[in-house]
């Protein structure tokens, strides 16, 4: 009988550590998700001022806000992935060095954006104007890219870049009913 306990102890360990895994990943992913609301929150309230340092060539507050919009890329949730793209494309044409240092060292979430973000649905449009808005973010991006191309000596993120203009040049626009 003492043999029976002994060999059940390792599984009763596995057991509890299972648990213990499972409790703490929920509270992880419960965290995560308020982090990932705060973040959006803080970039939709403070959109006008986030947008100027975006435009802004001698921000300094470049690498924070896309850190910020890429945290929220990585753990997007419903349509946030979209608006996040929104401002990518922003960061594009004032700051390719930035936006590509930071997918640089997030090349998994790059690809994976350049497919779904840039390859379906970003350059969806309910209506002409928003076809409009989303047009001209897309030739400014492709502007910025081109003059990256050229100045960066980085080949890897040359190779980024030049795989982002040729899906820019390429997306087909579609208009949701």
């Amino acid at each position: 009988m003492k043999l029976s306990n002994q060999s059940s102890l390792p599984l009763l360990m596995k057991v509890i550590f299972i648990c213990i895994l499972l409790y703490s990943g929920k509270g992880w992913c419960l965290d995560q998700t308020i982090w990932t609301k705060n973040s959006w929150e803080w970039l939709n309230n403070n959109y006008s001022y986030v947008m100027q340092e975006i435009k802004n060539k001698d921000s300094k507050l470049m690498v924070p806000i896309m850190n910020t919009v890429g945290y929220i890329w990585i753990h997007r949730d419903g349509a946030l992935w979209v608006e996040s793209t929104h401002f990518m494309l922003h960061i594009i044409h004032f700051h390719p060095d930035v936006f590509f240092k930071w997918f640089y060292s997030n090349q998994d979430s790059y690809q994976i954006w350049l497919d779904k973000a840039i390859g379906e649905m970003y350059f969806s449009a309910l209506d002409s104007k928003q076809m409009i808005d989303v047009e001209v973010e897309r030739l400014n991006a492709i502007h910025s890219l081109k003059n990256y191309i050229e100045k960066t000596k980085h080949h890897e993120l040359k190779k980024m870049a030049r795989d982002l203009e040729n899906k820019l040049q390429t997306v087909e626009f579609r208009m949701v009913m």
